[in-house]
């Protein structure tokens, strides 16, 4: 009888032990569930990752593109100034040179002595009229030497004022290109 007992024992021991070991088995395949959807969280995080880094990679590169193309239009907008400014102190120096004497008009004092000439060449009239003519003439000649300068300052005032307009709107595009990098 105790021999049954013992084989009894052992037994019920021997079906624990399998029971133990059915239960270790299934919280191991439990486990290996968990760690299967942890390792398949890792692998998606580390593709997010690898794309992000990726992503970043080329945000710099246009980043630094953009940079460098906001260096480019700032030293063509910083020589446009220059050039701006140049043209400021020319204009400056012939504002200066032209003074303040109103203009006269060339052409009409041209044409008044062409009608004094005509006058001259086609009347009869005393010497004396005739001088007289003729000094208004020499007088007038004068005015058109005197405001020649005057219309040739005039014109290059001009010049520089179309010159610097064209400066100021290339200047002007090149800002509006660093404002929009």
């Amino acid at each position: 009888i105790q021999q049954k007992d013992k084989i009894g024992e052992e037994t019920q021991d021997i079906n624990y032990i399998k029971e133990e070991s059915s239960q270790i088995k299934k919280k191991i395949d439990e486990i290996k569930e968990v760690k299967e959807d942890w390792f398949s969280k890792k692998e998606g995080y580390s593709k997010e990752i690898s794309e992000i880094i990726s992503r970043v990679k080329i945000l710099k590169k246009d980043r630094n593109e953009a940079t460098s193309q906001v260096k480019v239009l700032k030293k063509e907008r910083d020589l446009l100034n220059e050039q701006i400014s140049k043209i400021i102190g020319s204009l400056k120096g012939l504002n200066v040179k032209k003074g303040s004497e109103p203009r006269i008009n060339i052409g009409a004092l041209k044409s008044q002595i062409e009608k004094i000439e005509s006058q001259i060449e086609t009347s009869i009239m005393s010497f004396e009229k005739e001088k007289g003519l003729n000094k208004q003439i020499k007088d007038l000649k004068k005015q058109i030497n005197a405001n020649q300068e005057t219309a040739e300052v005039s014109g290059e005032i001009t010049e520089n004022e179309v010159e610097l307009n064209k400066f100021k709107k290339e200047a002007e595009e090149k800002h509006k290109l660093v404002k929009e990098r």
